[in-house]
C-alpha cells in the first residue's frame, strides 16, 4: 500500500458510468509524474497526454481506459504502473406514447 511519495494516486481512479448526453472527466493525476498515455480497449489514444480525459456518452457497451503515467528517473523517461477503468454508457431511456 502507497501511502504518498512518487507514484501515489492524488485522486481516485475506478469504475464509472456516463450519463445520457452527459461526459465524465477520467481523472489520473500521480505524485511526480511528468506525462500520461490513455488507451481505450487497448489502442491508443492520440494526443491524449494529460493528466485526464473526458469520456463522453456514446451509444454501445463498455471501454476500458488505461492511463500510463510517465516518470523522470535519473533523466530517463519511465513508465510508472498502469490503472485502468471500465467506463458504461447509461441507456438513452425510452419514451412511450399512448393516443
Amino acid at each position: 500500500m502507497k501511502v504518498g511519495g512518487i507514484g501515489a494516486r492524488l485522486s481516485p481512479f475506478g469504475d464509472t458510468s456516463v450519463g445520457h448526453a452527459k461526459t465524465k472527466t477520467l481523472d489520473a493525476r500521480t505524485s511526480g509524474a511528468i506525462g500520461y498515455q490513455w488507451y481505450m480497449n487497448g489502442e491508443v489514444i492520440d494526443g491524449a497526454t494529460g493528466a485526464t480525459w473526458d469520456v463522453a456518452w456514446r451509444k454501445g457497451e463498455p471501454d476500458t481506459f488505461t492511463v500510463v503515467p510517465y516518470f523522470d528517473v535519473f533523466g530517463v523517461r519511465t513508465a510508472g504502473v498502469p490503472m485502468s477503468a471500465t467506463v458504461t454508457y447509461s441507456r438513452a431511456g425510452t419514451a412511450i406514447i399512448i393516443r
